[in-house]
């Protein structure tokens, strides 16, 4: 269950009086639905500003284009507060690079106090990757091998104990031959 605490949040407050507003304005009319897109497009172009002009960004021009992809593909989680601590905790990881050998899962958690926070398949891993891809100059990785590549380059280590748990699971079958005929 959501805690209501949620709702009170300071930066909800043009939210709730959108949705106020809407919800009046439709008078003694059944409403569904209140559709909240593009709400308060001052606050989306200051986010965006505000990732331009982060430390990270400013030191590394070589982000500058991975910040453009960003901005094109719309606010990440549907709102500015979720695409701002997103985009925060995908600046977090490159600021601790390059890192000595530290396994992926050490990492995140000593960055983002959680070590499945940049787990393959997240958000929050693919946003990371295309951002060190960019510093590199290159295209995202396509695959694991290329993520765990681009990891490396990093100074980051794979989930050793992962991998061995799923080989260690793992039985070769051979398939008895049969006579010619």
């Amino acid at each position: 269950m959501t805690d209501p605490a949620v709702f009170d949040r300071p930066e909800l407050a043009a939210l709730w009086s959108e949705v106020r507003r809407r919800f009046e304005a439709a008078g003694d009319g059944e409403v569904r639905t209140v559709r909240l897109s593009g709400l308060d497009p001052t606050q989306r172009a200051e986010l965006w500003a505000e990732l331009e002009r982060h430390p990270l960004v400013v030191a590394l021009p070589a982000l500058c284009g991975w910040v453009d992809g960003l901005r094109r593909g719309g606010l990440i989680g549907g709102c500015v507060t979720a695409c701002r601590e997103h985009l925060h905790a995908a600046l977090a990881v490159p600021a601790e690079l390059p890192a000595t050998g530290e396994p992926l899962p050490v990492l995140a958690e000593r960055v983002l106090s959680d070590p499945h926070a940049l787990d393959e398949g997240t958000r929050l891993s693919g946003t990371v990757l295309r951002g060190l891809a960019a510093l590199r100059d290159e295209p995202p990785p396509a695959d694991a091998e290329g993520r765990r590549h681009l990891w490396a380059m990093h100074g980051v280590t794979g989930d050793e104990l992962s991998t061995t748990v799923l080989v260690a699971g793992f039985t070769r079958r051979t398939r008895a031959r049969s006579a010619p005929r």
